[in-house]
């Protein structure tokens, strides 16, 4: 079976939702070009193309996530930074990606 990318995106945040201490994910693609995307989705009333999470294959057979979350001040945020991505990698993992690099950025904090 051929997961799409907008299906993995859509796996992956859940992933990320589930992670104690995440309280929001923020789109992690630049601000013109989610607004372009979420325009065009409205319009066409189709889904927007772009995610929330970044994810780019790369040409060693992995796979690269890009993630800025929010997250609720409860926990440290550098520990559900570290979680975030530790459940990003092992999700990755879990799809077939042989190398996965994720970068975890924490938009605000409370």
């Amino acid at each position: 079976m051929t997961t799409t990318s907008i299906e993995l995106t859509d796996r992956l945040e859940s992933v990320i939702h589930a992670v104690p201490g995440v309280r929001v994910i923020y789109p992690a693609a630049p601000l013109l070009t989610t607004v372009v995307s979420e325009v065009v989705a409205a319009t066409t009333s189709s889904r927007p193309a772009s995610s929330h999470i970044i994810v780019e294959h790369t040409s060693a057979g992995g796979v690269a996530a890009t993630i800025h979350i929010g997250v609720n001040g409860v926990s440290p945020a550098s520990e559900v930074a570290r979680a975030a991505g530790e459940a990003a990698r092992d999700f990755l993992r879990s799809t077939g990606a042989e190398e996965c690099i994720v970068n975890v950025r924490i938009g605000s904090i409370g």
